[in-house]
C-alpha cells in the first residue's frame, strides 16, 4: 500500500527480520544509538506498530524519541502513551486493524507541513528524565514517601 504511493519503508535495530518482504521493507540493521537520531532527522514520518497480541515497551518509548526529534508519528491504537501524539498535534492514531487507513495517515504525514520545532519543544517541556524527577522530588519533599 506505501508502495503504490511511493513511499518507502525503512526499519532499523535488532529483533527477528526474518519476516520482512525486503520487496517492501528495506532493513537497514542494527545502528548504534547516538547515529540512530540522524536517520530519524532524515525521515519524514515515524511509525509505530503493534507487534501482536502483547505490547512491546520499546515501540511505545518510539513516540517520545520520534517526538523528540520533530518527526510526525502515524500510530496504532492502543500504546500506554498514544495520547501524546494528540497531546502535541503531531501526528495521527488508527485502528490496529486497518491498514489501508494507516498507509493513507502516513501518506498525509508525510504531505504535510509540520512545526517540527513546536513538537521538540512539546516534548522538552514536559517528558524529560529532568522534568520526571521534579514529580518525584515534589511527592519526596511533600512527606508523601517516608524512610520508615
Amino acid at each position: 500500500m506505501l508502495e503504490r504511493q511511493e513511499i518507502g519503508l525503512f526499519v532499523i535495530g535488532r529483533g527477528d527480520t526474518s519476516a520482512l518482504d525486503e520487496r517492501f521493507v528495506n532493513y537497514l540493521g542494527v545502528v548504534p544509538y547516538a547515529r540512530s537520531w540522524n536517520y530519524l532527522q532524515h525521515a519524514d514520518v515515524g511509525v509505530v506498530v503493534s507487534a501482536g497480541r502483547f505490547m512491546h515497551n520499546n515501540e511505545s518509548s518510539k513516540i517520545y524519541h520520534y517526538l523528540r526529534a520533530g518527526l510526525p508519528i502515524v500510530a496504532e491504537c492502543g500504546f500506554p502513551n498514544g495520547g501524546l501524539i494528540e497531546d502535541a498535534a503531531f501526528g495521527y492514531q488508527t485502528s490496529s486493524d486497518d491498514m489501508p487507513m494507516m498507509a493513507d495517515k502516513i501518506a498525509l504525514a508525510a504531505q504535510e507541513q509540520w512545526n517540527r520545532d513546536k513538537a521538540v519543544q512539546f516534548v522538552l517541556s514536559q517528558y524529560t528524565w529532568h522534568h520526571r524527577t521534579q514529580v518525584y522530588d515534589e511527592v519526596i519533599h511533600a512527606g508523601g514517601i517516608s524512610n520508615a
